[in-house]
């Protein structure tokens, strides 16, 4: 279920958008979601855009709700090409059975998060969640981290020779 009726309609924008405005590809779902129990509240079908560009003004967004696009790429360097050319950067994940080389490519993603073989939203309690560009809050949570803001430091040196 989405927070409230303000996220509900945001997410129902973004499809509209690529529906009518991006003419993008979409497989499936689209809108509310009304199974079960889910009869009342905010629940939203997850959709699926294919095909999708990064000119696109659906690849353009933060969506944050159950809505992906999926774009092809051509080689290692088409997915740092569009990765890195959106105004978002909060994670991504790379599945690969050769890690080392996930591991290049992931130095090379303008992202706050990258997963390595887990979902995106994989979280470590003690690892910092920070984003990128537009993403993210602008402060670092979870993690040792977290305490910075609260923390001043002081550098006291004593020679002991005196």
């Amino acid at each position: 279920s989405l927070i409230d009726e303000v996220a509900f309609s945001r997410i129902n924008e973004a499809v509209r958008i690529g529906r009518n405005e991006d003419r993008a590809n979409m497989k499936i779902g689209g809108g509310r979601y009304f199974a079960g129990d889910c009869r009342s509240g905010f629940f939203y079908e997850p959709t699926v855009f294919v095909d999708v560009t990064p000119e696109m003004n659906i690849s353009q967004q933060e969506i944050l709700g159950p809505m992906v696009c999926i774009m092809r790429a051509r080689n290692e360097n088409d997915v740092v090409r569009i990765t890195n050319s959106s105004s978002y950067g909060l994670v991504a994940s790379i599945f690969s059975s050769n890690v080392s080389k996930a591991h290049k490519l992931a130095d090379q993603l303008d992202v706050g998060i990258v997963n390595i073989n887990l979902p995106t939203t994989h979280s470590e309690p003690e690892a910092p969640f920070v984003g990128r560009k537009d993403s993210g809050s602008g402060h670092i949570r979870g993690g040792s981290h977290s305490l910075d803001p609260f923390t001043e430091l002081k550098v006291v040196s004593v020679n002991k020779e005196n």
